[in-house]
């Protein structure tokens, strides 16, 4: 059976559609004959004919499709590069790491970027450096796979050179790594901190969410500071960070930022109360008082959301006009 659906495989007289299912077939088997077969259709004119052969043999795996995948990275089809590079980082051998580290320098970017998008999965350390290198390549989308690998590695050698990544001006680049350093978390505290004094209102607003998604209370203080950033961006995602740490101590501050004057910066501020919770009933109560009407009634629902027997107490004194009598 195995010779008759690798004759299928190989058949260009035979639709796509029945190639396509010879290589399914022989990703079902297991069987280690079919792994030179699917490795030469890596190269085939048939776009899908190449994706399933690729999926079939990772479904082969293990060490019979390794070396060949391993050989395959040196094809002189770039395509069979960048399939097997995809390959061995689903495959999950670290075995596949240095040659990967290689294809980083592939002179095709498609193959560079499914490098750096495996090397990630595969979670080697020996492939940070590489990777930081690749935050600097000239394809925009291997600098993303690189800023996205990084977070996988969690490793702190990463932190300064992400960080320095917030201000590239492709959007995509720097949220990978933002998200990556969120995922990296407690070493990169102290660099963010810093970054959100930086001269650059986009980098300051990103280490604003990175460090909401840490959430280390170190964060608080600097944040509630950039409470006061001049730009209103910052300062709504300062808010929204603030809420998600749900430290106490930022309670005052943000009540005081119910003043500012932008209303999506209030809006976060008073979502960021509601996180909190309890510890702000007290002040929130006191806020009923104030002499801004739309500060009285934002603090009102706040503490509406919040719902302790407290707050709804006070609302409904502030309703029948009887708080402060």
């Amino acid at each position: 059976m195995i010779d008759t659906l690798i004759s299928a495989l190989q058949d260009k007289s035979k639709t796509g559609a029945e190639r396509c299912k010879a290589a399914e077939a022989l990703g079902r088997t297991g069987d280690a004959r079919a792994v030179a077969p699917l490795i030469e259709v890596l190269r085939d004119e048939d776009i899908e004919v190449r994706r399933r052969a690729a999926e079939a043999l990772r479904e082969i795996g293990d060490a019979r499709a390794f070396v060949p995948l391993i050989e395959a990275l040196r094809d002189g089809d770039s395509d069979v590069r960048r399939r097997a590079a995809w390959v061995l980082g689903r495959l999950g051998d670290v075995r596949a790491v240095a040659p990967l580290i290689e294809a980083l320098r592939d002179e095709d970017e498609y193959v560079r970027r499914n490098a750096a998008s495996v090397l990630g999965n595969l979670g080697d350390v020996h492939a940070v450096e590489p990777l930081i290198e690749a935050l600097h390549d000239v394809d925009k989308y291997v600098c993303r796979s690189a800023a996205w690998a990084l977070g996988k590695l969690d490793d702190s050698r990463a932190v300064a050179p992400l960080i320095e990544v917030l201000r590239d001006e492709d959007i995509y680049l720097r949220g990978n790594a933002a998200e990556s350093l969120g995922q990296i978390g407690e070493p990169a505290v102290a660099p963010l901190i810093e970054a959100l004094r930086d001269g650059d209102s986009d980098v300051r607003r990103r280490a604003a969410w990175v460090l909401g998604r840490i959430g280390n209370a170190r964060a608080v203080v600097p944040l509630v500071e950039a409470l006061r950033d001049g730009d209103s961006d910052v300062r709504r995602r300062v808010a929204w960070a603030l809420g998600r740490i749900g430290d106490a101590r930022a309670v005052v501050p943000l009540i005081a930022a119910l003043h500012d004057e932008d209303d999506d910066v209030r809006r976060r501020v008073a979502g960021a109360l509601i996180q909190i919770g309890e510890p702000a009933v007290a002040p929130l109560i006191e806020v009923l008082r104030d002499k801004d009407g739309y500060v009285r009634c934002r603090a009102a629902r706040v503490l509406r959301q919040i719902g302790t027997q407290a707050a709804l107490e006070a609302v409904q004194w502030w309703e029948e006009g009887t708080v402060g009598q």
